[in-house]
């Protein structure tokens, strides 16, 4: 899946994860080619649980062709972190 394609696709699920308690930041990072990284910032690891629930059910929804595996899951708290604040 190409770049355009992947950053619309995914473009459909972020208003949703935007809607969970304890929302702070997603990220989409193409780390080369066909591999994809999503980085979802919560409050707390329910807020966390839950986009990872829905990003799950949504790639089982829109993408199983594309994603036959279950993506990979990890998580952790931020120990570091630099920002101005403003969109890419």
């Amino acid at each position: 899946m190409g770049v355009y394609a992947t950053t619309t696709a995914i473009s459909e699920l972020i208003p949703e994860i935007e809607q969970i308690h304890g929302f702070i930041d997603f990220s989409l990072v193409n780390g080369s080619g066909d591999l994809y990284l999503t980085i979802s910032v919560f409050v707390d690891k329910a807020g966390l649980d839950a986009a990872g629930a829905l990003e799950s059910n949504w790639v089982q929804a829109n993408a199983q062709i594309l994603l036959p595996a279950a993506p990979a899951k990890a998580s952790g708290q931020v120990i570091l972190h630099s920002g101005s604040g403003a969109g890419c």
